[in-house]
């Protein structure tokens, strides 16, 4: 089966505003992957199959004010898939400056500097 996934997105927004997520996992063998997410609002979005370790966007926008968890799992072409990854999203924004918030940031920007330090730690 492909690695658990990598998620990388804004973690605080506006409520009625789409924002994009990047999914990315490794399949050992190779093999295309999809993602299915929970975008914790009741809504579940499936990507097609790409090439594994390919970035993958999919967009969403939350009606309503709370917060929320994204939950994605990766799933190869054999059906088999992985534990999921989780991705706390805040709606409306916070105003509150957040170490968290930053390194998401950080990591969406750049998003092998979170592949290197996963590898360092």
């Amino acid at each position: 089966p492909p690695e658990m996934p990598y998620i990388s997105g804004d973690t605080n927004g506006n409520i009625g505003e789409e924002y994009d997520y990047i999914f990315n996992a490794i399949d050992p063998e190779g093999d295309a992957v999809k993602y299915i997410v929970d975008c914790g609002d009741g809504n579940i979005d499936t990507s097609d199959f790409n090439p594994s370790n390919t970035d993958v966007t999919l967009s969403h926008t939350w009606d309503s004010k709370g917060d929320y968890t994204i939950t994605a799992k990766a799933q190869d072409d054999h059906g088999q898939d992985v534990p999921e990854n989780t991705l706390e999203v805040s709606m409306p924004k916070n105003k509150v400056f957040s170490t968290t918030f930053f390194l998401q940031r950080l990591f969406h920007r750049f998003p092998l500097f979170e592949k290197i330090l996963n590898q360092i730690i």
